[in-house]
């Protein structure tokens, strides 16, 4: 017999086919859903906490606008301020003066205080320095001091400042808006700041 006459229409799939094909869809749109749920719950979650921002503080009680902000800088601070408080569930127990400064300008100051206190503590950097070159951590021709300024410098956003009750940041550009890694750096430092309100941790520092 011809090979060819064996060839009869194609077989439909059985029934354990098609029913492990329904099983695996039924999955898929469940765990589809499942991660749409997520989302949404996440989204409601960050509305409610600004949502919240707008109740923090009685209906017709002045804010004090920060101080050194154009309007639109104060209207992003006071926003930003109000979703920490909404998600750490702390209200806020003063007033805290916010500053934007060019990032050329915040380098500036950081550069400042960080060589004040590396003469204030002058001995002790140099002991560490020793001990990081005995131990062959950094090396022997290395600065140890210019190093720390160089790295704290470079790599500082904006800062609170637990003695002054000071908030700086950089990102204060021409144009005078405020992007989201200057809105991201605001959040950081209030957090510290508004920790600092509360349980007074920079008298522990």
């Amino acid at each position: 017999m011809d090979p060819i006459d064996d060839v009869g229409p194609p077989k439909s799939p059985s029934n354990k086919t098609t029913v492990a094909l329904v099983v695996t869809l039924v999955v898929v749109i469940i765990v589809a859903g499942i991660g749409i749920a997520t989302v949404r719950d996440a989204k409601d979650t960050i509305q409610q906490a600004i949502a919240t921002t707008t109740t923090l503080a009685p209906a017709g009680t002045p804010v004090p606008p920060p101080s050194d902000l154009t309007p639109a800088q104060a209207r992003v601070v006071e926003e930003v301020k109000g979703q920490v408080a909404a998600i750490r569930g702390l209200a806020w127990k003063g007033t805290l003066p916010v500053k934007v400064l060019t990032k050329d300008a915040l380098a500036r100051r950081v550069r400042q205080l960080t060589a004040e206190e590396l003469a204030k503590n002058r001995e002790e950097v140099t002991t560490d320095e020793s001990i990081l070159k005995l131990l062959k951590f950094i090396g022997k021709d290395v600065d140890y001091a210019k190093t720390i300024e160089s790295i704290v410098t470079g790599g500082v956003l904006g800062y609170y400042d637990d003695e002054a009750k000071e908030l700086f940041v950089g990102g204060g550009g021409g144009s005078g808006t405020l992007d989201p890694a200057t809105k991201a750096t605001l959040a950081h430092e209030f957090t510290h700041a508004l920790t600092d309100q509360h349980f007074d941790f920079g008298a522990l520092a």
